[in-house]
């Protein structure tokens, strides 16, 4: 042990060890049962609590020393670079097992024996690394000959790194992660900022990561923030995730008007991981991105992931989102690249400059499927006029969506506003089934606006079985389901109803016909909506706003009316197929997400 005092440097300083040196044979010594107590500085790089530059087994060791690096580059609570071997601890050190996630455990996990030996891999101390790059709580780099860091833990804060600081390494090459953790707060000046890693590269074999989590707050600042995240600020490495977690708060600022925002999330800011699943992963906290910058394209914030190429099952996100100047941001997911969402839910609310949804702000591609999620926080953009692109579960709606539902109010003014999603002004082949919104949609004077659906271009049976109950409002092209609506075949809007009411806000279009209680306005024939099978409650008609009179003529094309006492009888609805896996009549007892009333009308098999 080294306890107590201060050893300056100026590279290659450590509490025990400045430099092991890089042989093949090295990689079979171990350091075991160590600790520094003393206070570490350097002048230049390669500056650790433990040691500097590393390359053994590295067993029970802790460090609660400060470590200080002023201007050069691998810092670390234990090791400024370690480049062989494996660093681990023999007690069990994240307790996550004990807590509901993303919860913070209450519970510390052990650090000595009886005889005062050190039983886990930990470092208390802060970490101040002033213009460094390459900055962690319990490594500054991890070189890809590493095998793998497990049962270690930081509760020291972690300060002053510039580009690549994490609350265990800054920078992986390659490396195993597993029951390992960090409380400690993680400041950076630039890009690659996480709760755990910066960023985790991918050099063969994969890095893996299981079963750890980070609760500090983490922050970043500059005249740029791009890869910023709770876990990772990126990861690559092509494998699936599952058991990690996030709870705290995170916050980029632009350093000035110059400055760029890009990838922010609760987990990761950009998971580049195709052909992957992000499972049994969850986030807690807020997440706030401010600048007064207009030069560059600010964008991609989730709760989750910031910018996404990996699929995302039974994985939750209770972060809400500022995010003012920012596009592209999510409840879940900021950007989604091509991926699948399944069993999945964000519950905070998002604020964005415009694409911003309950779930997912942009989705980039009809191949994506977002099926049985929801998100219930309320979505708001403040650009205003233009394509705003807002909606409950989507923003950019390219998915398909199925058995899914939002809850939030959506606020935007502009066009593409939608109570589930803004929707999307491309011809794609994509569906809308068996799913519903209850929130309220206010598109300001914009156009395009719905209870389900801004814009929906169909094809046969792909807006199926859905329903709205929120009240719609906007300047022209709106409906109680769908605000402008595409034909590209018979019968693309089927077996689905709307309850709420359709307002034409004042400012908006003259036009009574493009604004409807189901469809604002029809492009193409109007045989693109089944006649027989599609409803509205007629006790609630499209009024004028500055009148504060019903619409003299909206558009009734191929709907029918019921009144809210018809609604409760199932025979009434003509076409749809109670009693088989589709549609039901509530029991009576039934209350939706995001209302406080018992619901009487219709509804999926899969709701109650």
């Amino acid at each position: 042990s080294i306890t107590g005092g201060q050893i300056n440097a100026r590279n290659y300083g450590g509490g025990l060890i400045g430099y092991m040196h890089p042989t093949p044979d090295d990689a079979n010594m171990t350091v075991r049962e160590v600790y520094n107590t003393a206070n570490v500085s350097c002048t230049g790089s390669y500056c650790g609590g433990i040691a500097g530059y590393a390359n053994a087994q590295l067993d029970d060791i802790y460090n609660s020393g400060t470590i200080s690096g002023l201007g050069g580059n691998y810092i670390g609570g234990i090791a400024g670079y370690l480049r062989d071997g494996h660093i681990r601890g023999t007690s069990a050190a994240a307790t996550r097992e004990a807590v509901t996630p993303p919860s913070i455990p209450t519970l510390d996990p052990p650090t000595v024996d009886a005889n005062g030996r050190p039983v886990s891999c930990y470092n208390t101390g802060d970490v101040v690394a002033a213009g460094s790059q390459y900055v962690g709580g319990i490594a500054g780099f991890s070189y890809r000959e590493m095998a793998d860091m497990t049962s270690c833990y930081n509760t020291g804060n972690i300060n002053g790194g510039v580009n690549y600081v994490g609350g265990l390494v800054g920078n992986a090459e390659r490396l195993d992660i597993s029951d390992s953790f960090n409380t400690g707060n993680v400041s950076g000046a630039l890009n690659y900022v996480g709760g755990l890693l910066g960023y985790m590269q991918n050099y063969a074999p994969s890095s893996t990561i299981a079963t750890s989590y980070a609760s500090g707050d983490v922050s970043s600042s500059g005249i740029s923030t791009i890869y910023v995240g709770g876990i990772a600020g990126r990861w690559n490495p092509p494998v699936a995730i599952a058991g990690i977690w996030y709870n705290g708060d995170i916050s980029a600022l632009g350093g000035d008007d110059t400055a760029r925002m890009e990838s922010i999330g609760g987990i990761f800011g950009y998971a580049y991981t195709e052909g992957t699943t992000l499972s049994n992963t969850h986030s807690a906290g807020a997440i706030t991105v401010t600048t007064t910058g207009t030069v560059q394209d600010h964008r991609y914030v989730g709760g989750l992931i910031g910018q996404s190429r990996t699929d995302v099952d039974q994985s939750t996100s209770t972060m809400d989102i500022d995010a003012q100047q920012v596009r592209g941001a999510g409840g879940l997911i900021g950007y989604d690249y091509r991926q699948t969402v399944t069993n999945s839910f964000a519950t905070g609310d998002v604020i964005a400059t415009d694409q911003a949804g309950g779930l997912i702000g942009y989705v980039q591609d009809l191949n994506n499927v977002v099926e049985d999620s929801f998100a219930t926080g309320n979505v708001t953009t403040l650009n205003v006029g233009g394509n705003v692109y807002a909606g409950g579960l989507l923003g950019v709606g390219g998915a398909n969506i199925r058995r899914c539902y939002a809850t939030g109010d959506v606020v935007a003014d502009g066009d593409y506003v939608g109570g589930l999603e803004g929707g999307r002004g491309s011809n794609w082949n994509r569906d809308i089934i068996d799913s519903y919104a209850t929130g309220n949609v206010d598109g300001g004077t914009g156009s395009h606006v719905g209870g389900i659906s801004g814009q929906f271009r169909g094809f046969q049976d792909r807006f199926v079985n859905n329903f709205a109950t929120g009240n719609v409002r906007g300047g022209v092209n709106v409906g109680g389901l769908i605000g402008y609506f595409y034909r590209r075949q018979d019968n693309a809007v089927r077996t689905s109803y709307a309850y709420g009411t359709v307002t034409r806000a004042t400012g908006g279009s003259a036009t009574d016909a493009y604004f409807g209680p189901v469809i604002g306005r029809f492009n193409g024939s109007t045989l693109g909506v089944d006649a027989a099978s599609v409803y509205y409650n007629s006790d609630f008609m499209p009024q004028d706003e500055a009148t504060g009179l019903p619409i003299a003529a909206p558009n009734l094309t191929n709907v029918n009316p019921l009144t809210s006492a018809q609604m409760t009888v199932p025979a009434n609805f003509v076409g749809f197929d109670f009693g088989t896996p589709f549609w039901e009549a509530p029991s009576g007892t039934l209350v939706l997400p995001g209302t406080s009333f018992f619901y009487t009308y219709p509804v999926q098999e899969w709701v109650e």
